[in-house]
């Protein structure tokens, strides 16, 4: 019988941390991308079972609340499940603990699968809903507020050439590379000592190789430690990214 509940454990490794030896957002993201994929796999629904028939699979968000960041050297073990159907999306959860077994964060991804002639969204297939249909666990709360837009001026910008290396199996540029971008644009002095416990990302279109993604993060009034995140194309103005992140 195929497992409803993937697991899988990864290290944390030198080249995923900080300078404090501390895992970072993008080094925790990249290997559920993975485990997401080797579960997908297992039901049949994985990018490489979907392409051969013009398909594929695309990240319209990820929620994340991290109770802790893992040290360089610990070992992870994810847990992950696909969690629903809301229209268009397949939702899939993620839990992670420590050695000690102990939660130290959860994750929501929301999922598309278009067709990879239009990158357009079809309709899940039967089997999708069928799977996701057994679920009764949640990560995090069902309801997840909608990320604000930002208001003003923003408090720093940064302009990001898209790199060769930055291109996935999609051939856009992977959704942790947004995650990157985004916490790099946030100004280090407000955020000095603190990790982003909460980071809420949404993606609204792709860019490719060759294009410009500008970078804006906008400060949230009353909300010192919490950050509007607004990214473009340059060449056609057209919002690529939002997203909203919250440190402590």
């Amino acid at each position: 019988m195929k497992p409803f509940v993937w697991s899988e454990t990864f290290r944390i490794h030198a080249f995923t941390c900080d300078e404090h030896g501390v895992a970072t957002l993008p080094g925790i993201l990249n290997p559920l991308q993975d485990s997401a994929g080797h579960h997908a796999a297992l039901l049949g629904l994985s990018v490489t079972d979907l392409m051969p028939k013009g398909l594929t699979w695309v990240l319209s968000r990820i929620h994340v609340v991290m109770d802790r960041f893992p040290m360089y050297g610990e070992t992870v073990r994810l847990e992950t499940w696909p969690s629903g159907v809301d229209r268009f999306m397949a939702l899939r959860e993620f839990e992670l603990f420590d050695a000690g077994n102990l939660r130290i964060g959860g994750l929501r991804t929301f999922w598309v699968m278009v067709d990879l002639a239009t990158m357009r969204p079809v309709a899940l297939p039967d089997h999708v809903h069928e799977i996701a249909g057994e679920n009764s666990r949640f990560a995090l709360p069902v309801d997840l507020p909608r990320v604000p837009k930002p208001e003003g001026e923003p408090v720093h910008q940064i302009a990001f050439p898209v790199r060769r290396s930055d291109i996935d199996l999609n051939r856009h540029v992977n959704h942790v590379h947004y995650a990157e971008w985004a916490l790099e644009t946030v100004p280090a002095e407000r955020v000095e000592g603190k990790r982003p416990v909460m980071t809420d990302l949404v993606f609204r279109q792709e860019t490719h190789y060759g294009d410009t993604v500008d970078s804006r993060v906008f400060a949230i009034s009353g909300e010192p430690d919490m950050f509007l995140h607004h990214m473009s194309r340059r060449s056609d103005g057209k919002e690529v990214f939002v997203g909203l992140t919250r440190y402590a």
